[in-house]
């Protein structure tokens, strides 16, 4: 993605074999509210994207869709540009409503 303009809010280093996923799920806590996340179009983690819209308030995020990317256009704005709803896998799903019944963080 181009942008005009970027805002750095933090930044972590991390030996090269460690997985730049888990890095940044552990970065989630520190999006703050009222925010758009830009993900990159390799960025495509349905655990992690939940977590970022669950947790806060007002916390979206865009991502450039794949091909492969399961989902049904809800709104289209031109050629390039739709708004999507992710169909999420069951794995996911179940792992999202565990942590919602037993009150534990979510992972």
């Amino acid at each position: 993605m181009n942008l005009g303009s970027h805002i750095l809010l933090n930044v972590v280093t991390i030996p090269y074999r460690r997985s730049e996923t888990v890095l940044a799920h552990s970065m989630l806590a520190a999006i703050p509210d009222n925010s758009i996340r830009l993900f990159d179009k390799h960025f495509y983690n349905a655990d992690q994207l939940l977590t970022l819209s669950l947790q806060g308030g007002n916390r979206h995020w865009l991502l450039p869709a794949w091909n492969y990317i399961a989902s049904e256009t809800e709104e289209s704005y031109g050629p390039r540009y739709r708004l999507l709803k992710l169909k999420m896998s069951l794995p996911a799903r179940k792992g999202i409503l565990h942590c919602q019944s037993s009150g534990t963080p979510e992972r």
